[in-house]
């Protein structure tokens, strides 16, 4: 087993090396944290985790004279926080929960409770992050619950509360934090209050219940709030916590499953509209969406992405190929996302699913751009160019070029030539609206391999990459 690639964050406060293979993501220890690895390997937390279904499929090797290690399956591909719906989000928080309760009966609690350490294989999420398993100094108080809180909790309370744009830069422009400003807009009570003053409070009140605990000691307080009483903090701590207080799993669970993310948004219930879904919510696919169905398939690709795939039912039918090994669905709805991942949450289908706006190239964490993360054989796009071009006013060469940044070889896009046309009206179009100007630019860096007339207002093309676009 040959190293491919060290990932660029290893070891950075865990002792651990990690490295991309051909066979995985491979964990060594380093000399300083050899022992302490060994112990954690040996301890049955992760393989109980393994067994649980709450991590990626793990080699643990901790009998053999070299170095202990693990050897983890590789999800493809990464799909990050900022590219999760709420309904994801409430996963992954879940599943984070039932890790930390695992670890705390093998002695152990996660110290990096954020996001970032989570991923989705498919519609589940699984904790990968070995590192962040430490021996716990105190069971009743998760010393992450605040981190956890912030991250998740407050988050979803954004979310509840329908302000979808915060919600979907939460995790983009400060990485795994939770700033002062989105504190004070999950709990609208406390949206008078000065940020800096609320976030002093905030951090206090995890100082007083640490105290409350026993688990501060004299040198962390020193340390922390010199300028704070000892006397205080026991008054206030008797006050606020009368019996030493505990991270409270069972209310944490019940408060995040009780959530409710009633918002309505403009294409997010389109195939329920549209009765593509049976009662079962199976997918219906109709003649339109049989025909690309047919396309897709005969094209034989190993990896499919749709883009503004919407909830997803053309998705699911083409990830139940046996022939296709990766199928992702992605729409920047959140709600559209939102019913695609519960749809699928209980089913097994083997397909990912990734809430973002494929016009928009957001800096992605560690110079991972996403096209890179999600190239497919095939890339699908419907019924999206003249809501780009006539209500956003993107231009014909930009949108082609940015689907063609996901695609390794093939594309298929609609072009609908009465625009916006809702079956009875349509708003005039501009001269630069036609066929012809959308097909003179596809030829700018690929070939017209199919033109169909699917409907008066549908034409599908199939495109196939250029050696200049290659």
């Amino acid at each position: 087993m040959t190293p491919i690639k060290k990932i660029p964050i290893s070891r950075l406060k865990t002792g651990i090396n990690t490295f991309i293979t051909d066979e995985g993501i491979l964990r060594i220890a380093s000399n300083d944290f050899e022992n302490e690895y060994k112990i954690l390997l040996q301890s049955g937390l992760l393989q109980r985790l393994n067994e649980e279904g709450l991590m990626p499929n793990m080699l643990i090797d901790f009998q053999s004279e070299s170095s202990p290690l693990t050897i983890q399956e590789q999800i493809d591909p990464a799909i990050f926080p900022y590219e999760w719906s709420p309904e994801m989000l409430r996963s992954a928080a879940l599943c984070v929960l039932k890790v930390n309760q695992i670890a705390n009966q093998y002695g152990y609690e996660l110290v990096d409770a954020h996001p970032y350490n989570v991923v989705f294989k498919y519609s589940q999420s699984l904790w990968v992050d070995v590192g962040s398993f430490k021996p716990a100094s105190q069971i009743k108080v998760w010393n992450a619950e605040k981190e956890f809180m912030e991250c998740y909790v407050d988050s979803l309370k954004i979310a509840e509360r329908g302000l979808l744009s915060i919600f979907q830069h939460l995790f983009l422009l400060s990485g795994n934090s939770f700033n002062g400003e989105q504190y004070t807009i999950s709990r609208s009570s406390l949206q008078a209050l000065n940020t800096k003053y609320l976030l002093r409070i905030r951090q206090y009140w995890y100082i007083l219940k640490r105290f409350r605990a026993g688990t501060l000691d004299q040198s962390q307080l020193n340390k922390l709030y010199r300028k704070a009483s000892k006397t205080l903090l026991f008054v206030l701590s008797r006050l606020f916590f009368p019996h030493p207080p505990s991270t409270n799993y069972a209310y944490i669970t019940r408060k995040i499953k009780r959530m409710r993310f009633s918002y309505n948004t403009t294409w997010g219930s389109y195939h329920e509209k549209a009765h593509l879904y049976d009662d079962n919510n199976q997918p219906l696919l109709s003649d339109r969406l049989s025909y690309i169905f047919d396309l897709a398939i005969s094209l034989k690709p190993s990896s499919v992405l749709e883009l503004a795939g919407n909830q997803g039912i053309l998705s699911r039918a083409i990830a139940r190929n046996p022939g296709i090994k990766r199928t992702i669905c992605s729409d920047y709805d959140h709600k559209a996302i939102d019913s695609l991942f519960l749809n699928i949450q209980n089913t097994r289908e083997k397909l990912y699913v990734s809430r973002f706006n494929f016009m928009i190239s957001e800096i992605d964490l560690l110079g991972s751009r996403r096209p890179l993360r999600m190239t497919s054989d095939l890339v699908i796009a419907l019924a999206v160019v003249h809501h780009l071009s006539l209500s956003q006013g993107f231009s014909f060469q930009a949108i082609i070029e940015q689907i063609s940044l996901f695609s390794r070889k093939y594309i298929i896009v609609e072009f609908m030539p009465k625009g916006l046309w809702n079956g009875i009206f349509a708003p005039p179009l501009p001269a630069w609206y036609s066929e012809d100007e959308f097909v003179a630019c596809l030829r700018l860096s690929h070939n017209i391999l199919i033109r169909h007339q699917l409907e008066s207002n549908r034409v599908v093309f199939l495109l196939e990459k250029n050696k200049s676009s290659l």
